[in-house]
């Protein structure tokens, strides 16, 4: 009788700490994942203010007149589409075979 009671103290000892090892590694995994959604965040932040700053010094005029002046530099950039630029209002439009983009 006491060697079952020992038995069930000891099991239920042993499933407690399974439990609880179970239960840090969850806590664990949530943190990694909260890490990692913060680490996406500050490179897509990262990755946004590059591309402001790009946008910032990317002038239109001295765009033009660069493709102008290298008419070999598009063919070579797009290997399948013959890309335009024309200018627009509200800035630069680039318009390829059916597939352009308009900023």
């Amino acid at each position: 009788m006491h060697a079952k009671i020992a038995f069930l103290i000891l099991a239920g000892f042993l499933i407690g700490a399974v439990l609880l090892g179970l239960r840090q590694q969850r806590i664990a995994a949530a943190r990694d994942l909260v890490e990692l959604h913060r680490q996406i965040e500050q490179t897509r932040r990262q990755l946004w203010s590059a591309q402001a700053a790009i946008a910032r010094e990317v002038q239109p005029q001295a765009l033009r007149r660069v493709l102008a002046d290298s008419p070999d530099l598009i063919e070579r950039s797009t290997s399948t589409a013959q890309v335009s630029v024309a200018a627009a209002d509200d800035g630069l439009t680039a318009i390829g075979d059916g597939g352009g983009v308009e900023n």
